[in-house]
């Protein structure tokens, strides 16, 4: 398997031509990022770059797996520069359970105008209100109410669709 710092180096090293410049941008040394090409290049049998004098310039495949991962390792350093940053505005994760059929009917258009992080998580109705109970999820979108000793349903819609968690969940909010 490769590992996922080797690409971020190939990143570091495409985006900036050369491996010291990469490894200061990754606050490693240069050996370090020799090493993690070396090992990305012996993994996948295929140079990746081209050594020169003044840097280096990427072979085909090099700019093949480039294309191939860019959005994907900007996508994570995103992730990361978002939970890291000391002014950070993200919010609580939202961890919600619902099923198949009520996401894709009722849910999918409007989970993301909740502005916040929310891990979804699918299953039946009895799985998701014991996952619930379980502290596994925060919340579960299901299709009849029932309440349990560990539970509280409260009326989503005009149709018959609960969203159930702890008695402690503010459901006002």
């Amino acid at each position: 398997m490769i590992n996922l710092e080797w690409l971020r180096t190939f990143r570091a090293v495409y985006k900036t031509k050369s491996l010291s410049k990469a490894a200061d941008m990754l606050m490693v040394s240069q050996p370090t990022v020799s090493q993690q090409i070396s090992a990305l290049e012996s993994r996948m049998g295929k140079k990746l770059f081209e050594r020169k004098s003044k840097g280096v310039i990427e072979t085909d495949v090099g700019q093949m797996l480039n294309t191939m991962i860019s959005g994907s390792i900007e996508a994570l350093e995103g992730v990361e520069h978002k939970i890291i940053k000391p002014d950070s505005n993200l919010k609580n994760i939202l961890t919600i359970g619902v099923s198949p059929h009520l996401y894709k009917t009722t849910f999918c258009q409007n989970i993301l105008s909740l502005g916040e992080y929310v891990h979804l998580t699918f299953g039946s109705k009895q799985q998701l209100i014991r996952d619930v109970e379980e502290g596994n999820l925060l919340y579960a979108i299901v299709p009849e109410k029932q309440n349990t000793y560990d539970t509280y349903c409260h009326h989503l819609t005009a149709q018959n669709v609960v969203l159930v968690g702890t008695p402690d969940i503010d459901f006002n909010e």
